[in-house]
């Protein structure tokens, strides 16, 4: 993975309950000594820039995220499998989570002694495990963004007005904006048989929804904007499709009007 793209590794916005407080000397030695292990460069070098949360380069496409150091859910040094000691056929004591949900987990493997951990996935439940990378550097380089059944849109206006000028071309009713699953103001329509999702590329910096533990004491942090894809100008517009057929259908008719999409992949440059 490149340094521009380490850089750029955390998703856009952050959900703050996620992101612990500012990683400082003092708290990763604390957390290497609970832990008994010396924690990876790169990844210490990641918490540094945000302490934990969701990433945009994910494997396969999935939800990923980073576990960070500190008080608050997830933490790498509150995620102990002690409790699945007997539940599973391989040793637990050496591996270390940083993502998972509960069911399943990516971890820093130190069971073989070795002070650069290699990176295994297990399965709690399926009682299964397998080494998907030999450092955390190596599994960095696996990650990739998810840019399948994704278009884009460059242009000035403001995007209620784009969506008018949608909706006028395809019969397009929008629902209102639902900002409660990302933060941000996310479009949803119905197109033939399926549906399209259209938001913005300049949005908060983070969120908080108002359900959250600390949300008065968080909230005075959603106060600046950022871009979700950076490599992209603040005005540019993310389009996706519920299934191929519409979106070939939806991308003909506005090709054959005024507005012209791109591929987000084309306009990545990861190489």
């Amino acid at each position: 993975m490149k340094e521009s793209e380490i850089k750029t590794i955390w998703a856009v916005p952050k959900y703050l309950p996620y992101v612990q407080p500012e990683l400082t000397n003092e708290i990763l030695s604390d957390a290497e000594k609970q832990l008994g292990y010396k924690l990876p460069k790169a990844y210490i070098e990641l918490l540094k820039i945000q302490n934990g949360g969701y990433t945009r380069f994910t494997l396969s496409g999935d939800t990923g995220q980073l576990f960070g150091i500190g008080p608050q859910f997830p933490s790498i040094i509150a995620n102990s499998l002690a409790d699945y000691t007997g539940t599973v056929s391989y040793e637990l004591h050496g591996l270390i989570p940083f993502d998972g949900d509960g069911h399943w987990y990516i971890c820093f493997d130190y069971r073989s002694g070795s002070a650069d951990p290699e990176i295994t996935f297990i399965d709690l439940e399926c009682d299964e495990e397998e080494v998907i990378a030999d450092s955390f550097n190596a599994y960095l380089g696996l990650l990739e963004i998810d840019v399948n059944n994704v278009y884009v849109i460059d242009t000035e206006s403001v995007i209620e007005e784009t969506l008018k000028e949608i909706s006028k071309i395809t019969n397009i009713e929008f629902e209102k904006p639902d900002f409660y699953n990302y933060g941000y103001a996310d479009y949803k329509g119905g197109y033939k048989d399926g549906l399209i999702w259209v938001s913005p590329n300049q949005v908060p910096d983070s969120f908080i929804r108002e359900e959250d533990e600390n949300y008065e004491q968080l909230k005075p942090a959603v106060v600046t904007t950022s871009l979700r894809y950076p490599e992209l100008s603040e005005s540019c517009l993310l389009i996706s499709f519920s299934d191929n057929n519409i979106r070939k259908e939806f991308i003909k008719v506005l090709t054959d009007s005024s507005i012209k999409l791109q591929e987000l992949e084309d306009l990545l440059d990861f190489d």
